[in-house]
């Protein structure tokens, strides 16, 4: 080997021990940057879900109490997560039906609050809208007066490439004082039916979870993305079925285009607005007819005497 070969290859790998460090602290850098920009806008979601099943016959209720994580989406309250979590429709599984089996299963939420950062408030919040084709949800956070959460916008999205670096952020329980945390994975692959989506080779958390690019640009959402092939026979919910929808509601989905989503969260948006009139109606007029039975009961305890 001639020097100038042996000098030129020692030049490499001193070159290479010298910017590698360099290029992953860059990278690390820019994901703690993002996790702190990120995470104001990540809250926990506390909900109690009543849950109705029918088998052979036989049916049985109980509730349970859930926690899950969402993304604020305008500064308003509206937040985006999973419509696994509230869903009673084949979309999700929030409701299943199993063919030949008889049975049935049902979930509603009867009470959801919301959890902003790691304050100990706990808001109250409802369900706004599902939209089963997206297998995403909305929910409204009430009670928040003049103050605006920090929002994420679904408007501009970015388009990674096969190899690129994407990574979500997620919260842990109260245990952990709801510390916030990011995984990470490399998009492995594209579709394009039965709708655009990338492939991921690994998992980065629940479904729900907004996806974003090192520079913190929103890329989309990370959900189920039904292949859109069954046939007739197929159409109803069997067991295999239910596994499936298992396996990507706990993570393992793929990411739907911001661009999808910005639609269904201009939707939603509306429609938490009207909402919120007339739920505010709806309690102007509990809190009347309270005060009104409030003063008829002196009245009828003076008749009685």
């Amino acid at each position: 080997m001639s020097r100038r070969l042996l000098a030129g290859g020692i030049s490499a790998l001193v070159l290479a021990a010298a910017t590698s460090p360099g290029r992953a602290d860059e990278q690390g850098e820019r994901l703690r940057e993002a996790v702190e920009k990120i995470s104001p806008s990540i809250v926990t979601v506390r909900a109690v879900i009543r849950t109705e099943m029918s088998f052979m016959g036989q049916s049985q209720d109980e509730e349970s109490r859930e926690e899950f994580q969402a993304a604020v989406v305008d500064a308003s309250g509206l937040a985006i997560l999973s419509e696994s979590h509230f869903s009673s429709q084949g979309g999700g599984l929030g409701g299943m039906r199993i063919r030949g089996m008889n049975m049935q299963s049902k979930r509603s939420v009867q009470d959801m609050k919301v959890i902003v950062e790691r304050e100990d408030k706990e808001y109250e919040a409802f369900l706004v809208a599902t939209d089963s084709k997206l297998h995403v949800a909305f929910i409204q956070v009430e009670g928040l007066g003049e103050r605006k959460l920090p929002a994420l916008s679904l408007a501009e999205g970015g388009k990674p490439a096969i190899g690129d670096q994407v990574f979500a952020v997620s919260r842990l329980g109260k245990g952990y004082d709801f510390a916030p945390f990011a995984t990470s994975a490399r998009v492995s692959g594209k579709i394009s039916k039965p709708r655009t989506a990338w492939t991921l080779d690994g998992s980065l958390g629940a479904n729900g979870l907004l996806v974003f690019t090192p520079a913190r640009q929103v890329i989309g959402v990370l959900t189920t993305v039904d292949p859109g092939t069954e046939d007739e026979e197929e159409s109803g919910m069997n067991l295999a079925r239910i596994m499936r929808r298992m396996q990507v509601a706990i993570g393992g989905g793929m990411i739907v285009p911001a661009s999808a989503v910005s639609g269904s969260v201009d939707q939603a948006k509306s429609k938490a607005a009207e909402m919120i009139v007339e739920r505010a109606k709806k309690r102007a007029e509990e809190a009347e007819k309270k005060k009104a039975e409030g003063e008829k009961k002196p009245e009828d305890a003076a008749k009685s005497d």
